[in-house]
């Protein structure tokens, strides 16, 4: 099981009565306090039934059937917009928060327009910068999430290949919901995916990678 880190005890020889009994009855008075449970306002199985029954497992959305539901995506974001998980969540709750934020309201961007054969028909061309994605008293665009609070926050390369902006150079769309029990595996998942993908050519004698690698190289630490 989990170590807890334990009050540290005086050495074994310079231990009184005294210092025994004040020892336990104060146990675990000086241990690190466990993170508290944030009780999440967002219906996360609600989400994942959506993914798990219009996004197949290579990514593609059937987005037909998807805007028949749209209601039930839009409580999910609706949850999301006052959930206290961004503000008071751990590392990776708030990571896996944000990424869901970012897809979903992806996802719905698409719906509430389609049909449409693609994104950038929305717009005028560049619907990630339309600020309409309120979280808490404040309302951002899909860029802003991304550029301004993903990336600088939390300094995860990995993010861009789970990160779903609904354009052919993006990466597929991740099929469940990700929270910060199954974050990591997710990440290590998709980005091995993407790198053994068709997106990228990897030879004895010849490398051809995705444009990803050059438009985020501050974040994988490329260098010229």
């Amino acid at each position: 099981g989990d170590k807890r880190p334990s009050s540290p005890l005086p050495k074994a020889e310079s231990i009184s009565q005294e210092q025994l009994d004040k020892y336990k009855n104060n146990k675990g008075s000086d241990m690190v306090k466990e993170e508290p449970i944030i009780r999440t306002k967002a219906n996360y199985s609600l989400y994942n039934s959506l993914l798990q029954k219009y996004v197949s497992s290579t990514g593609a959305v059937n987005y037909f059937e998807l805007k028949k539901e749209m209601k039930d995506l839009e409580e999910f974001i609706s949850g999301l917009s006052n959930d206290p998980v961004f503000e008071k969540g751990s590392r990776n709750e708030k990571l896996a928060f944000w990424i869901n934020v970012y897809n979903a309201n992806t996802l719905l961007m698409v719906i509430q327009n389609y049909p449409l054969k693609s994104i950038r028909d929305i717009y005028k061309g560049n619907p990630w910068d339309v600020k309409w994605i309120q979280i808490g008293s404040r309302t951002y665009s899909l860029n802003q999430i991304e550029n301004d609070i993903i990336r600088p926050e939390f300094k995860e390369p990995r993010i861009h290949f789970v990160l779903n902006c609904a354009a052919k150079s993006c990466p597929p769309l991740y099929n469940k919901v990700i929270t910060k029990d199954n974050l990591e595996s997710v990440l290590e998942s998709t980005t091995k995916k993407f790198i053994t993908g068709s997106e990228n050519k990897i030879g004895n004698n010849k490398l051809e990678i995705s444009s990803i690698f050059d438009w985020y190289r501050d974040d994988f630490g490329v260098v010229n």
